[in-house]
């Protein structure tokens, strides 16, 4: 959009928040909007919650702020009273489907279930090797010969975060089982 500014942050910091104040209080190009997107909001450590405050309460002119959070509860009282608040649903599952048909997704009821019914990490699913990755790693966790340090060594690369995933799927699956 002509005349934007925008900022995007993940803010956990009182020193990244003054930072932002410089951003805000300086005039933009042609006088547009300045969008500020701060992602995950819930990850404000509190110092710095306390002095995003000032920025909400009295914003610069054509200033606008968008927090998003997954657990708004997460968050400061005193910052959810200065937030308006627009809940965005989940989409239903037909739609997750029809979209992810849509970017020419194979198996697109597989990735679903795998990402918990969440289209864009079921989107990502079909990106970085994941499911060669996902493969190796049930491969090693179902071996007769098990070996923490080999599956340690072939999964090496794999983020932490989509390790542990895995592990509490396959976990709850056990569990179910």
């Amino acid at each position: 959009v002509t005349g934007v500014q925008t900022c995007a942050l993940q803010i956990f910091t009182i020193e990244q928040v003054r930072e932002l104040a410089d951003f805000i209080h300086t005039s933009t190009h042609r006088r547009g909007m300045k969008v500020v997107i701060l992602h995950p909001a819930e990850s404000l450590n509190v110092p710095a919650a306390n002095a995003l405050l000032k920025n909400l309460e009295e914003p610069p002119q054509l200033t606008l702020f968008i927090l998003v959070a997954h657990r708004p509860q997460h968050l400061l009282p005193t910052i959810r009273s200065r937030c308006r608040i627009l809940p965005i649903p989940d989409p239903r599952p037909d739609e997750a489907l029809s979209w992810l048909k849509a970017q020419s997704v194979d198996s697109p009821e597989l990735r679903m279930a795998e990402a918990g019914g969440a289209p864009l990490l079921a989107l990502d699913t079909t990106r970085d090797g994941y499911w060669t990755q996902r493969d190796l790693f049930v491969k090693e966790l179902n071996s007769q010969r098990f070996s923490a340090l080999r599956a340690a060594d072939q999964l090496r690369e794999v983020e932490a975060i989509r390790l542990i995933g895995w592990m509490q799927r396959w976990t709850y699956d056990l569990a179910l089982a």
